[in-house]
């Protein structure tokens, strides 16, 4: 099968980007390389709408891949920009960080071939999806002053980031952060997936597995997610509500002295200062409550 989708690979060791590279190649994928992350920002701005996915690396010289990641959800044309975070890390807290930071997919080293390109296939299907939803939005409902959905899957939780995505200022970057509230409401609190558990999962490759079986269990995936959107005249208004476990800011980093980190503060950045200017926990942590405002004049 030929891909013309092209893939972005960010290394600093000329090794990783000859393998990854040859997984790809050998899948009909194109590649382009960067070594280090200013290059590889250089590479995304100088053309916004030509790539698919990245594969980052997460420890590099000068610029880190976590910073790289943030620097690319920060963008509004970047944002939903799947990223691919690839790493010899693999414990609860540096799989944490790159999830809270707006990582897509987590990747460990050393990685079996098979997983990566089920990962880029996955990746890439689901941007496409958006872009495909983007250049026809008009063949899509605008959102009303006030709606409700509800969702029980990944897949569900992703049509509605686009939505959100197509229909609002700075959609992008607010997409972004709520389908990682989105994700977490499904995995954590419906499915009731531990952090603990999902680390495991991520770094054997068997988390979609696990993630399907759960939604199969007669109570477990019976449970739905509601989301509540509201639009006020300078801010959109987000409430999502789970029916599982209850979900807290800080419980995926853990507690102590990882929750003050220089890492755990630049992803907890993104999620309460770049998507939202205010995020709120209640009901044991149940519902989530966000918010982001808006220049009156240049809302969709």
């Amino acid at each position: 099968m030929n891909h013309p989708e092209t893939i972005l690979i960010v290394d600093d060791e000329t090794l990783n980007l000859e393998i990854l590279s040859e997984h790809l190649h050998d899948a009909n994928y194109q590649t382009v390389r960067a070594e280090d992350g200013k290059q590889a920002l250089d590479l995304l701005t100088a053309d916004e709408h030509k790539f698919h996915a990245v594969l980052l690396d997460r420890m590099m010289p000068e610029m880190d891949g976590l910073e790289v990641l943030i620097k690319i959800k920060q963008n509004p044309q970047l944002a939903m920009l799947p990223v691919i975070i690839q790493s010899a890390k693999a414990s609860k807290i540096d799989i944490s960080e790159a999830l809270e930071a707006g990582a897509n997919y987590y990747l460990t080293k050393p990685f079996d071939g098979t997983h990566l390109l089920a990962i880029v296939e996955l990746a890439v299907s689901d941007y496409s999806e958006y872009r495909s939803m983007k250049a026809n939005s008009n063949d899509y409902p605008k959102l009303q002053s006030h709606e409700e959905f509800h969702f029980r899957t990944r897949a569900e939780a992703q049509h509605l980031a686009r939505l959100i995505a197509i229909n609002c200022e700075n959609g992008e970057v607010i997409a972004a952060g709520l389908l990682m509230l989105m994700v977490k409401a499904i995995e954590h609190g419906n499915l009731e997936i531990s952090f603990d558990k999902k680390a495991k999962l991520m770094v054997s490759g068997r988390l979609r597995e696990e993630v399907k079986q759960r939604l199969e269990d007669p109570v477990l995936g019976q449970r739905q997610v509601k989301l509540i959107f509201d639009k006020y005249p300078c801010e959109y208004s987000f409430q999502l509500i789970n029916e599982g476990l209850g979900l807290d800011c800080h419980q995926d980093l853990g507690n102590g002295a990882d929750q003050t980190s220089e890492s755990a503060k630049k992803t907890s950045f993104l999620l309460k200062n770049v998507s939202f200017d205010k995020l709120e926990y209640s009901g044991d942590g149940k519902t989530v409550r966000a918010s982001h405002r808006f220049t009156a004049d240049s809302s969709p």
